[in-house]
């Protein structure tokens, strides 16, 4: 159950749970496929903005790591020049 977001079936897709004094789970953090191409990445406290990007990279294949580092630094080269 990925809290009502499309997800196709991947043995890439991980959710994270946290567990109070009471043991209720909390959910904290999930990544999943939606598509050839798309993946999602929910997040909350504990984990920072860097560290949830590094769980959800280190869940994808190397090639896909590639292509989209250089989306993202293919984008920082136009939002700089732009300004």
């Amino acid at each position: 159950n990925y809290r009502g977001r499309t997800i196709r079936q991947s043995v890439k897709n991980f959710q994270i749970f946290s567990k109070d004094e009471n043991n209720n789970e909390d959910l904290i953090m999930q990544f999943g496929r939606t598509s050839d191409e798309c993946f999602i990445l929910d997040f909350k406290y504990p984990f920072s903005i860097l560290q949830a990007f590094a769980f959800a990279l280190s869940s994808i294949d190397k090639i896909k790591i590639f292509q989209i580092l250089i989306f993202c630094y293919n984008i920082g080269e136009i939002i700089a020049n732009d300004l």
